[in-house]
């Protein structure tokens, strides 16, 4: 047991300490605590000192509203003059970011990015037949673009939900992604929706169709898809469901279902699905399986993401459509 003692502010072997209180009085009276802890414990003065200041900067909203009250009661005047200003500096600060972070995403270094191999043309091809071919495919399909009252699926609202401006990125696009399960951020929502993606849609004809993406206009498609997926955290799915509702008949939706399900995690697929859309039995086939919907006719293209989907999907409800119609 440790019976060492500190009295007032001198050591002996011991370690106590005065209240404020105590101090007042002119008591000295003895608190006995554990010496190895005292040892390690400063006082409050030394505490204070070492203390770092909680507001150094003035970088966002709430340290500016912590200050303001200090500077009227210092009696520097103009209270509001002084809020005007810091929060104006605030907004300086975020469009300077922005601008920033934007001057990043489309830099011309995203150029020089890896080269993706393609997946095979006929390995791809022999894939998609098999899927298309397969019993009860056009019922599924039927059912995403003509779903019963209590199913879930969002149809061709995906393409024909708000404002679909041609040649404008609006936020009736970005909330169009959370109907394909895609929530974006308040942070992605500002930057895409600046107008500095713009430019790139009208280097993308909307009357093109898959079959025409070649040339310059696979070129800017890449550039576009290179430029989006510089967006912090918006990741390749959301780029191509994003396109695919700017540009439906040309650009074509990729997840990890359609990477499972047609094996092309890994691969590039553009061009070899070109070739797979210019066959004409492959047109037909997804001709004659496009349902009319209310929302409007969907795309090929779209076509073929739904079967995909209802077909490879662990979804609740595509796993009871096709509990209904047999299908293992």
């Amino acid at each position: 047991m440790f019976d060492s003692f500190v009295i007032g502010t001198k050591a002996t072997n011991s370690t106590t300490r005065r209240t404020p209180r105590e101090a007042l009085r002119g008591d000295l009276p003895l608190r006995r605590v554990h010496p190895i802890r005292a040892a390690h414990r400063p006082t409050c003065r030394a505490r204070s000192q070492t203390r770092q200041p909680l507001l150094r900067t003035r970088t966002t909203c709430e340290p500016v509203a912590r200050q303001l009250p200090q500077r009227r009661n210092a009696g520097s005047g103009d209270g509001e003059e002084e809020v005007t200003r810091s929060f104006g500096n605030i907004y300086r600060g975020t469009r300077q970011r922005l601008d920033r972070d934007m001057s990043l995403i489309l830099s011309d270094n995203v150029a020089n990015s890896k080269p993706i191999p393609d997946i095979d043309y006929g390995v791809l091809k022999q894939r998609i037949i098999e899927l298309l071919n397969r019993p009860q495919i056009a019922k599924l399909v039927h059912r995403y673009f003509n779903p019963g009252p209590n199913e879930p699926f969002a149809g061709n609202l995906f393409h024909s939900l708000g404002e679909n401006l041609p040649f404008r990125f609006s936020r009736d696009d970005l909330l169009s992604l959370n109907l394909l399960d895609e929530p974006v951020t308040a942070r992605q929502v500002e930057i895409v929706t600046s107008g500095k993606f713009d430019r790139f849609l009208h280097q993308l004809d909307p009357a093109c169709d898959i079959t025409m993406l070649e040339g310059d206009l696979y070129a800017s498609a890449i550039a576009l898809w290179d430029a989006l997926d510089k967006v912090s955290q918006f990741g390749p799915t959301r780029v191509s469901k994003l396109l695919a509702r700017k540009r439906p008949n040309l650009l074509p939706i990729r997840d990890s279902v359609v990477n499972r399900v047609l094996g092309i995690e890994g691969y590039s697929w553009w061009r070899p699905l070109v070739q797979v859309m210019r066959d004409g039995s492959t047109s037909d086939t997804l001709t004659a399986m496009t349902p009319d919907s209310p929302h409007g006719r969907p795309s090929s293209l779209r076509v073929l993401d739904v079967a995909i989907w209802m077909h490879g999907t662990n979804s609740k409800a595509a796993r009871e459509v096709r509990r209904e119609f047999c299908i293992t």
